[in-house]
């Protein structure tokens, strides 16, 4: 074959290549933003996690620290010194950063062992839709035993 029938057969293949590689790399930097994106979630969602345990942390602190026989009445959530009600104003929903930040507490103080505490704290981090059966995005549970 002439080396002039050989160049006009493959002409339009470099530029076909080229787009070829374009879009491989297109696909590729889509991908890496999508990993980005969910990364970013699971940053804010950890976050999130670990600033509910440290409240719950502290909360269980505070009772350990208190007289065992006025646990149930101090932090019950319509106790009469209502130090419940104080932390969940002050550490959860103010200064904790625990968005639209709830929490839920049951004392029973009947048991042979002490006090058993179960805390349950709740939040919607920003962006997430919620809805009505569903109003938090997030939830930390924890239960623990405050000897006498």
């Amino acid at each position: 074959m002439p080396a002039t029938m050989r160049k006009t057969t493959s002409q339009g293949f470099i530029l076909l290549e080229a787009i070829i590689g374009i879009l491989i790399f297109s696909l590729a930097i889509l991908g890496i933003i999508g990993f980005q994106a969910a990364s970013s979630k699971l940053t804010a969602d950890a976050r999130y996690q670990t600033e509910a345990a440290m409240l719950a942390d502290e909360l269980i602190a505070r009772m350990n620290v208190s007289d065992p026989s006025t646990i149930a009445t101090d932090f019950s959530s319509g106790g009469a010194s209502n130090k419940f009600k104080d932390w969940l104003d002050n550490r959860v929903k103010g200064a904790a950063g625990l968005p639209g930040g709830a929490a839920s507490i049951s004392i029973d103080a009947n048991t042979v062992t002490g006090t058993v505490v179960n805390l349950t704290l709740q939040w919607t981090a920003p962006g997430e839709s919620i809805s009505a059966s569903e109003p938090y995005s997030g939830q930390y549970k924890t239960s623990a035993v405050i000897y006498r």
